[in-house]
C-alpha cells in the first residue's frame, strides 16, 4: 500500500524522512514548497508504520480555522485509505467514535481542550504555527496538547517574523528545547531593550555569530528549504516600486492634527486613519483599483488584498465603478464560500480576487500573476506569505508582480525602516541555514 497518493518530488521525499526519523520536528520550508503534501506524505508513512494499531482519532491536525475545509479536502486526496474529518465541538465533547486524522482549528483546540486530551492522539500536526506564536491561551493550550503526544509535527513558512524569541517558542510547541530555557535564549542570543514602566523588547539577535550558533544548535530538529536550495524554478518577483499616494486636503489637515497628539498609540492611531483617507474618499484606493484596471487589461489576474478590513467596502465601490468583475473573501465570509469563491476565481471565472489577510495562508492561488496590497504591516514575514499564494509548485506563470499601494507619508517611512530591520533579524538567521 503506498502511504500517500501523490508523486513527490526527491526534496520533498527527503522532507518526510526528516518528519519521520525523530518524534517532535519543525518544517519551515519557505512558502509553496508543499509542506502540507510532505506532512500527509509522513502521515501515510506513520500510519502504515505504527499509528494503525491506535485507537480512531490516532491523529490530530490543528490548523488555522480558514484552512479547514482545503485541509480535509487536501488529506482525503492524498491519504484516501484514511478517514479524515474536520471535529465538531459536540462529537468532540460526547466522545463519539472520530476519524483516523481529525482537523480542528487553532480556537477548537483552546475550547475542547479536556476532551481532546482524553481522546489522547498520538501524532500532533500544528500547521500554520506562526499564527500562535504570540502565545495567549489559544497557544497553551495547543502546547498542552503537543506535550501529550507521542509524535508532533510544527509546520509554518515563517518561524521568525519579528525577533527571535518567536523560533524559541515554536519549539515550546515542538516540546523540545535545544535553546535552553526562555531566560537563558534571551541572555545568550538576543539584543533586548528594558524599560521601568513597560515590558522589555527584543530587539534582534546580538549578532551573526549567535544567530548562526542558535541555528546549528536546531538543525537536527529544524528543516527550512527555499526554491533555490531544492533547485525548483518558481515564479520570480518582477522588479516594482511601491506606488506613493499623496494625501488629499482633507486628508493632510487630519494628518497634520494628528502629528500633534502627544499619546503615541493614539497618534499613531489618528496618523494611520487620516493617511488612509475614510473621512474624505480615499485617495488611496482609487490608486490601487486604477492598478488594478491597467493589470486587468493587460489580460493578468489580480489579487487584491488590503491590510485593513474596513477599506473592503471603498475598493468594492470603485471596482463596480470601474466594471471590473471580482469576488471578495473576508474573514465573516462563510467558509463553504470562501471555497467557491476562490475556486471560481482560479478557473478563470472573474479576473479579480479582492480579500483581507484570510488569503494570506495556505491557499493556492496560482492562477493570479499580480498582487496589489493597499497598505502593509508590521510583520515583514506578511508579504512573503501574501506572495507565496502565487509562488507555488505548478504555477503556469514564469514571474509575478507585487505591487505595494501606500500612503506617501512620514509614518511609511518610519514603517519601511522598521520592516527593514525585522527582515534583518530573519535573513541572519535563515543565511545560516
Amino acid at each position: 500500500m503506498k502511504p500517500v497518493r501523490a508523486k513527490l518530488y526527491p526534496f520533498q521525499r527527503d522532507g518526510v524522512e526528516f518528519l519521520i526519523r525523530r518524534r517532535r520536528r519543525l518544517l519551515a520550508d519557505e512558502p509553496g514548497l508543499g509542506k502540507t503534501i510532505q506532512i500527509a506524505a509522513a502521515i501515510g508513512r506513520l500510519w502504515r508504520d505504527e499509528l494503525a494499531r491506535a485507537p480512531e482519532g490516532s491523529v490530530l491536525y490543528v490548523t488555522a480555522a480558514s484552512l479547514i475545509t482545503q485541509t480535509v479536502a487536501e488529506l482525503r486526496a492524498w491519504l484516501p485509505t484514511l478517514s479524515v474529518g474536520a471535529a465538531l465541538p459536540a462529537r468532540i465533547s460526547a466522545g463519539e467514535l472520530l476519524p483516523n486524522v481529525v482537523v480542528v482549528s487553532h480556537d477548537l483546540v483552546h475550547a475542547k481542550v479536556g476532551a481532546l486530551l482524553r481522546i489522547r492522539p498520538r501524532l500532533v500536526v500544528v500547521d500554520e504555527a506562526s499564527g500562535l506564536k504570540g502565545g495567549g491561551v489559544q497557544f497553551e493550550s495547543v502546547r498542552e496538547v503537543c506535550d501529550h503526544a507521542s509524535r508532533v509535527i510544527v509546520a509554518t513558512a515563517t518561524p521568525i517574523e519579528n525577533n527571535p524569541l518567536e523560533l524559541w517558542t515554536l519549539f515550546e510547541l515542538v516540546g523540545t528545547y535545544p535553546l535552553g530555557s526562555r531566560g537563558q535564549f534571551l541572555n545568550q542570543y538576543c539584543r533586548v531593550s528594558t524599560f521601568d514602566r513597560r515590558p522589555s523588547v527584543v530587539k534582534g539577535w546580538k549578532s551573526e555569530l549567535h544567530a548562526r550558533d542558535a541555528m546549528q544548535r536546531i538543525e537536527s530538529s529544524f528543516l527550512r528549504r527555499t526554491a533555490d536550495q531544492v533547485g525548483l524554478r518558481l515564479p520570480v518577483r518582477e522588479e516594482t516600486s511601491p506606488v506613493l499616494v499623496k494625501l488629499g486636503r482633507g486628508q493632510a489637515a487630519d494628518y497634520a492634527k494628528a502629528e500633534r497628539i502627544n499619546d503615541p498609540l493614539r497618534r499613531h492611531q489618528r496618523l494611520r486613519e487620516a493617511s488612509r483617507g475614510a473621512a474624505h474618499g480615499s485617495p488611496l484606493h482609487s490608486a490601487a483599483v486604477a492598478l488594478v484596471r491597467r493589470e486587468v487589461r493587460q489580460g493578468r489576474r489580480v489579487v487584491l488584498y488590503t491590510e485593513y478590513l474596513d477599506d473592503l467596502d471603498g475598493l468594492h465601490v470603485l471596482l463596480e465603478e470601474a466594471r471590473i468583475p471580482h469576488l471578495i473573501v473576508q474573514g465573516s465570509t462563510p467558509q463553504s464560500r470562501r471555497s467557491d469563491a476562490v475556486d471560481f476565481f482560479c478557473a478563470g471565472g472573474v479576473p479579480v480576487l479582492l480579500g483581507s489577510r484570510v488569503l494570506e495562508y495556505g491557499l493556492n492561488l496560482q492562477s493570479a500573476n499580480t498582487l496589489v496590497s493597499v497598505g502593509m504591516s508590521y510583520n515583514p514575514a506578511r508579504e512573503a506569505q501574501r506572495e507565496g499564494r502565487l509562488r507555488r509548485i505548478g504555477s503556469p506563470h514564469r514571474s509575478f508582480r507585487h505591487w505595494l499601494v501606500l500612503p506617501d507619508t512620514d509614518q511609511i517611512g518610519r514603517q519601511m525602516e522598521i520592516l527593514e530591520r525585522k527582515r534583518e533579524t530573519s535573513d541572519l538567521a535563515y543565511g545560516s541555514t
